[in-house]
């Protein structure tokens, strides 16, 4: 099996540097798993930023091994995690961090990621990052976020049990829901291809979800609205 395709995918990068090149998104599948836990940063009636934590599957810490481990030695040394997370930022930039931000027809664009936590060690992997946008939206009508991977080589999810706290720092009451893409959305675009290619089996491994944050008028307290339950420090 060539190496590149043993690559964990996490930024999957010469895998998403093919498919540029010619690779559909219906040649791949999940080969990792990663939760998603999610905060949009809102002031004053507008979307400034957005922070996600991902969190990947067992797996993906032999994987790492298998492909960034150039001494043998068994574990991660700081030159080859630095490796990795430069590999990561290029493939982040290049794909626009797995997020796709829009309101209505319009496309929003984000900027780099920057990251908060780069943890390469741990048995389940976490990668957390801030990423602003580059003109903040007013929430006036409700904004779609998805985070997904096109080609469906990793699969992301957002955890089941999510917790939706809505505080913002204006006065202004915020909510997010998670559902299934609007069917005419480039996500249920691309799911309907990998399904198409893979068959039914494909579609019960990968569960396309679609974020909507909306605010309306009132009163809240300072904060953030958070999708997911924060990890116990």
């Amino acid at each position: 099996m060539p190496s590149t395709w043993r690559l964990t995918a996490w930024a999957l990068a010469a895998f998403l540097l093919g498919a540029s090149a010619g690779t559909t998104p219906s040649t791949a599948h999940p080969h990792v798993r990663i939760k998603v836990d999610i905060a949009f940063e809102v002031h004053n009636g507008a979307l400034l930023a957005i922070r996600e934590r991902w969190t990947f599957d067992e797996a993906f810490l032999q994987s790492n091994l298998e492909e960034f481990d150039t001494n043998k030695n068994g574990i991660l040394d700081p030159d080859e995690i630095e490796a990795f997370r430069r590999l990561s930022d290029a493939t982040m930039k290049r794909f626009g961090n797995f997020t796709a931000v829009s309101q209505g027809d319009l496309k929003i664009q984000t900027g780099d990621a920057t990251f908060i936590e780069f943890n390469m060690t741990a048995p389940r992997p976490i990668v957390e990052f801030r990423t602003t946008l580059t003109k903040a939206i007013t929430l006036s009508k409700p904004v779609q976020v998805d985070v997904y991977d096109p080609t469906y080589y990793s699969a992301f999810d957002i955890a089941a049990d999510q917790v939706v706290i809505a505080a913002t720092e204006t006065d202004a009451v915020c909510a997010a829901r998670v559902a299934a893409p609007a069917g005419a959305s480039r996500h249920m675009t691309d799911y309907r291809s990998f399904v198409a290619s893979l068959g039914p089996m494909a579609a019960r491994l990968v569960k396309p979800q679609s974020i909507t944050l909306s605010c309306t008028p009132g009163t809240a307290t300072t904060g953030l609205v958070a999708i997911g339950k924060p990890d116990k420090k």
